[in-house]
């Protein structure tokens, strides 16, 4: 399946300027190229990357960044699924920035940082 995929994008990975996303393009390749995917909940990993609390707020942003980027990279390949992902994604965030005081904050966090992310995988491909 990985083969079939093709390899990990650069531009999406952790470190790239648009946040990090390459696992979630990775997966949604596979999946659009047919393969079957098996959701296992009981499975768990560990891993210590060496972040500190102090760190969450920019991890959170890098990802939500990746998933603008993630998002941009399949809409300009006029990809459906990320238009429709991208249609139920901007009328939540508006409805929860103005209807929902405990998710306001988080909500227009995402609407921004993605957006940024999807901007920044946009002009990376327009410098080249």
């Amino acid at each position: 399946a990985l083969r079939d995929a093709g390899a990990y994008d650069p531009r999406l990975g952790a470190g790239a300027p648009a946040g990090a996303a390459e696992d979630d393009d990775m997966v949604y390749r596979i999946w659009k190229k047919g393969h079957a995917a098996v959701y296992a909940p009981e499975l768990v990993v560990f891993r210590n990357q060496g972040r500190k609390a102090a760190d969450a707020g920019r991890v959170q942003r890098n990802y939500m960044k990746g998933n603008g980027a993630f998002l941009a990279k399949h809409m300009l390949r006029l990809d459906a699924n990320a238009f429709a992902h991208f249609r139920q994604l901007i009328p939540w965030c508006f409805k929860a920035i103005l209807t929902r005081a405990e998710k306001a904050e988080y909500a227009g966090k995402y609407l921004r940082f993605t957006t940024i992310g999807a901007l920044q995988f946009v002009f990376s491909i327009l410098r080249r």
